[in-house]
């Protein structure tokens, strides 16, 4: 008796499995058929991982989104008790990146032409900056230093049995969806982007309120003179040493 019912249990998770296996099969066939109704005929396979990573209002891992993302720019606020707003902007595209961080301690920007092999360190505050010879240690860090819009994942609250659904909304004109989570002291609320998955706003109540909001966000369409207009500053060139 106890074999057949192990057997009968095995099977059924088989079953389910063969399920599961079927219907994302069939979510495949169904995204590839809108593929290929467009008039471009090579598209490359990214195209299909950016359908399919579409979020839906639920939240991304920092990977997940970064694998979605070569080519944006995003801009945010934080607000933190205590402390005067920080601004942080990056970019990234085909050719390089862009990063900045502007505080009450003053500006740090950098932009890095890979395809030219260069890279400008700019103050912003003063109009100047240097150029230096690209080097390996510049390369594109991925999302990571925009910790602020992945803390769902980083404080594990994404995993959490009381990560509720709590609404919707839209932030810098994208469509959001609003997650609430109870905390010892404090009540921590997320606003979802429902197309990948980031954070586009975070707020926290208690003894250490925070705000993190972000103000403008694009995907497609960025270029290194997007980022930064170069013929605002004057430029030093510093020699490889």
């Amino acid at each position: 008796m106890k074999t057949n019912v192990k057997f009968l249990v095995m099977a059924g998770i088989f079953l389910m499995s063969c399920m599961a296996m079927l219907a994302q099969n069939r979510v495949h066939r169904a995204v590839r058929q809108e593929v290929e109704k467009t008039p471009v005929r090579r598209l490359k396979e990214k195209t299909l991982q950016e359908v399919l990573i579409y979020a839906n209002g639920q939240p991304k891992t920092r990977k997940e989104v970064e694998a979605a993302l070569d080519n944006y720019s995003i801009s945010y606020v934080l607000d933190a008790q205590g402390q005067k707003p920080c601004y942080f902007y990056q970019a990234r595209c085909e050719k390089g990146w862009f990063s900045g961080m502007t505080s009450e301690w003053g500006s740090q920007w950098m932009l890095v032409d890979e395809a030219a092999g260069k890279v400008y360190k700019l103050k912003p505050a003063e109009k100047t900056g240097e150029l230096h010879p690209y080097d390996p240690m510049f390369a594109y860090r991925g999302l990571s230093p925009l910790q602020h819009i992945f803390f769902h994942e980083t404080m594990e609250h994404m995993n959490d049995d009381d990560f509720k659904k709590t609404g919707s909304d839209t932030i810098a004109g994208r469509p959001a969806t609003i997650y609430t989570i109870l905390l010892y002291d404090a009540v921590a609320t997320y606003w979802i982007d429902n197309q990948y998955g980031f954070s586009l706003k975070y707020t926290q109540t208690g003894a250490n309120p925070m705000h993190v909001e972000v103000t403008e966000f694009k995907a497609g369409g960025v270029t290194l003179a997007d980022m930064v207009d170069l013929s605002e500053y004057h430029i030093t060139k510093v020699s490889d040493k």
